[in-house]
């Protein structure tokens, strides 16, 4: 019955993206809630900033309400541009011809072919970037209620290479999942097969026209240029590893990323995994 639903919601999601993504007019959805949410931070960041408290707030945009499987958010300020300036100075490698695990991806070859993708090889190398990371394996943790801080944990969270997305006019980032999954279709059920559970996308420039993020099973539209989205971060999960949930067969996370009309969006990505 919940893959009968999921299959209708998305052919109608597949439909209606069609719709928003060429209203480049269109508004972010409303928020179900704004909330300030105090994370505790495992790591001080005194070589390059002030921030020196063991934890940090934040103004977040909860977008959806489902489980935390499914938890989709917008964070205020969570990116400087400094750090975005000090990833695009670090960042020396190009990944068109690198191969690069982006998830359930039947269009990868078109997404390779639009837009240029960089990544930063050793994070280590700069102490903005790692810091950085680290801020986003605590947010991580804190939605997640992973504990982090002791060593007695079977479970570690682990960021991959974060990478850099360059689109301009004409370019898309077309539907997909941050996971891979298997199906099985005699138990007409899906499964999570690596062991990814979130992704952070971080503005450093967004267009004048289009680059929205839709998510088209749900119908939230997140529509950069509708507030000034420079800094700000769109925090998606899709494993709940306490509950041991996914979102593999409602595909509530799966996304696209809208062509740019005019001017260039710049979003650094960000995938989560647990070991």
């Amino acid at each position: 019955r919940s893959q009968f639903s999921a299959n209708i919601r998305q052919r109608l999601g597949t439909q209606l993206e069609v719709y928003a993504c060429a209203d480049d007019t269109l508004n972010t959805t409303e928020e179900i809630k704004q909330i300030t949410m105090t994370v505790p931070t495992t790591t001080s960041e005194k070589s390059w900033t002030q921030r020196t408290q063991k934890s940090q707030q934040y103004k977040v945009k909860i977008m959806s309400n489902k489980p935390t499987s499914a938890t989709i958010h917008v964070i205020d300020n969570f990116i400087s541009p400094e750090e975005c300036q000090d990833f695009e100075k670090h960042s020396t490698t190009d990944m068109n011809n690198d191969a690069q695990d982006y998830g359930d991806d039947d269009n990868l070859q078109h997404l390779l072919h639009a837009t240029q993708l960089t990544t930063v090889a050793s994070p280590s190398d700069s102490p903005m970037v790692s810091a950085l990371q680290q801020r986003i394996m605590d947010y991580t943790s804190h939605v997640l209620k992973i504990d982090t801080t002791t060593t007695t944990t079977t479970t570690t969270l682990r960021n991959e290479n974060p990478f850099m997305m360059y689109a301009n006019v004409g370019d898309d980032y077309p539907p997909h999942v941050d996971y891979h999954t298997k199906h099985d279709q005699q138990n007409e059920s899906t499964t999570i097969t690596n062991k990814r559970v979130a992704t952070m996308l971080l503005y450093c420039e967004t267009p004048k026209k289009g680059g929205a993020i839709h998510f088209r099973n749900t119908g939230i539209h997140i529509q950069p240029q509708s507030n000034n989205y420079v800094g700000t971060a769109v925090f998606v999960t899709y494993v709940d590893p306490v509950e041991d949930t996914h979102d593999a067969t409602s595909k509530f996370t799966e996304y696209s990323i809208c062509p740019v009309v005019e001017g260039t969006q710049k979003v650094m990505i960000q995938y989560v995994t647990l070991d």
